[in-house]
């Protein structure tokens, strides 16, 4: 019998396949809770955003060039917008969840609404790419 170890670039590339794989999961945990809610799978690059517009919908955005919308209820996604370049972060525009904010390495700050399936946003083009967002709540 003939036992043979996988060579030192075997296991890294092995190690990088499952690095690859895990993140393009959408892992869902609540507030206080130890246990895992959700795990959602779909996108085809890595997951860099996640938000929740709702209790029950949360909103991603990946390598991909896509942000999917998620009904946690039946675990699926219910929307695909292509965005056309990497999204780096997201941010939700208002309480009720319709507006979604979500900035690219195309040096793009795209505006959605969560209403229409339509995957068309109005944006605005900056000079650097976009690597995080904040928004802030004016009283």
């Amino acid at each position: 019998m003939c036992v043979r170890r996988p060579s030192r670039t075997q296991g890294r590339q092995r190690q990088q396949q499952q690095q690859q794989q895990l993140s393009r999961l959408i892992i869902v945990f609540f507030p206080f809770s130890l246990f895992l809610q959700h795990t959602l799978t779909g996108h085809s690059g890595k997951v860099m955003a996640a938000k929740f517009l709702e209790q029950a919908k949360v909103v991603t955005g990946s390598h991909d060039r896509t942000l999917k919308i998620w009904d946690l209820r039946s675990r699926a996604c219910i929307e695909t917008k292509f965005a056309g370049s990497s999204c780096n972060d997201l941010v939700t525009g208002d309480g009720s969840g319709t507006t979604i904010i979500s900035g690219h390495f195309d040096k793009r700050i795209r505006f959605w609404d969560s209403r229409t399936e339509a995957s068309s946003a109005n944006d605005i083009v900056l000079q650097g790419k976009i690597t995080s967002l904040d928004l802030s709540r004016g009283e």
